[in-house]
């Protein structure tokens, strides 16, 4: 490999080379001749004498010697040589499956004719050994990329999906990026339909339909979805697919995360034509989030907070959707108000009075309220706990007095 690099320069030669001269640090003028005299510069100015150098071939073939023996002398044992990248190779190399780089070349040659013939699956076979046969390059990627294409069109969507994860992952900025993901995101979409009108336990296996992954359709679509998104969070499908999971989620009844992805949709993806739907579904999953007056009021804030912006944002919606999100809106206006009175009457009934009336007044003054029930009721009952201490009368004073604090 030394000698036949271009830029080194054997002992017979007279030129080092500007590039030899500039790694040295030293000017690109005329070397010493292989004989050891020495020349003098072409220089206007005077005659600058080099002194005589060893040739680079020389120092590199004595260097590599040194090596050599060096690596000869050395005892004990390299750990190194123990990892698992090196003992594949090996065991690759020893079983004649090395690297070649004309084999893999013949075998793609091989593959691309079968799949113009349309013999998908002997086609990703062809592409998957010459993938195997020269790794780590363009020759690969081509491979892979053509080898999930046969397997798609072979329709074995579980393998094609898993040799379009193996080529994203291993070559990032592939330039069949926006090729693979569509074809991951079509196999999720069929998936997801798939698990819909057959759903069988996640769990049991399936070992009859090529199309569909071993264990847990769904799961698997949802997992597609992701790797769009993971892979190309600025392409054309990236609010699509977090669309896609946010329904699925819905539809499944798992309300927590499809509101995480409509979130996720809504702030990251401002101009996306899901905005629409994203608020509205979003909203109506914070409310099914909501289980009552007595536990967490957050979802419900937050689907109240989701309706007024979906009526300020979307002006041009269909009329009897503008009415529907009206109604919701007035509905968890009245669960609001409702949670509210519940909370003052929590403190009420622990005669903590106090705090109950502080809860009433917040009721009262409160004007997205004012048109409900509740704000009478809390004028009412506010009216008769006024003369009511703040807080109970300490029956067990008496303890403090016997045992002081701090005692």
């Amino acid at each position: 490999h030394v000698q036949n690099n271009p830029y080194v320069r054997s002992s017979g030669q007279d030129d080092e080379g500007w590039l030899w001269e500039k790694l040295m640090g030293r000017d690109a003028r005329p070397a010493v001749s292989s004989d050891s005299s020495p020349k003098t510069s072409s220089s206007a100015s005077d005659e600058t004498i080099y002194p005589s150098t060893v040739p680079i071939g020389e120092n590199l073939e004595k260097a590599i010697q040194k090596e050599q023996e060096e690596a000869k002398k050395k005892k004990g044992f390299d750990l190194s040589s123990l990892s698992p990248e090196k003992l594949y190779g090996k065991a690759k190399e020893t079983v004649g499956l090395g690297p070649d780089e004309n084999l893999a070349r013949q075998l793609f040659t091989e593959g691309a004719e079968l799949y113009r013939q349309g013999k998908y699956a002997d086609a990703a076979d062809k592409f998957h050994w010459a993938a195997f046969r020269w790794p780590d390059s363009p020759l690969e990627e081509d491979a892979l990329f053509y080898q999930a294409e046969s397997l798609f069109f072979a329709e074995k969507y579980s393998a094609a999906y898993d040799v379009f994860d193996q080529l994203l992952k291993k070559y990032e900025n592939s330039r069949y990026l926006d090729r693979a993901v569509r074809r991951q995101f079509a196999i999720g979409r069929y998936w997801e339909q798939m698990a819909l009108a057959h759903s069988r336990w996640p769990i049991i296996p399936n070992f009859t339909d090529r199309t569909q992954p071993v264990f847990d359709t769904w799961g698997n679509a949802i997992k597609a979805y992701e790797s769009v998104r993971l892979h190309d969070p600025t392409g054309p499908l990236a609010d699509d697919a977090l669309m896609a999971a946010g329904n699925a989620y819905f539809l499944k009844g798992r309300y927590e995360d499809a509101a995480y992805q409509y979130d996720v949709l809504r702030k990251e993806y401002p101009q996306s034509e899901h905005q629409y739907e994203a608020h509205r579904l979003g909203m109506k999953a914070k409310q099914l989030l909501y289980q009552g007056a007595m536990y967490d009021g957050t979802p419900l804030n937050e689907a109240a907070e989701l309706a007024d912006a979906s009526l300020r944002l979307f002006p041009k919606a269909p009329p009897e959707e503008r009415q529907r999100l009206l109604e919701e809106k007035n509905r968890m206006v009245q669960q609001q108000a409702e949670r509210e009175w519940a909370i003052a009457q929590f403190y009420e009934k622990k005669r903590l009075y106090g705090a109950a009336r502080m809860y009433y007044r917040s009721l009262i003054e409160n004007p997205r309220f004012a048109r409900t029930e509740y704000v009478r009721m809390a004028r009412q009952r506010l009216s008769e706990i006024q003369d009511k201490p703040d807080r109970p009368p300490d029956y067990f004073g008496w303890l403090d007095r016997i045992f002081p604090k701090g005692k």
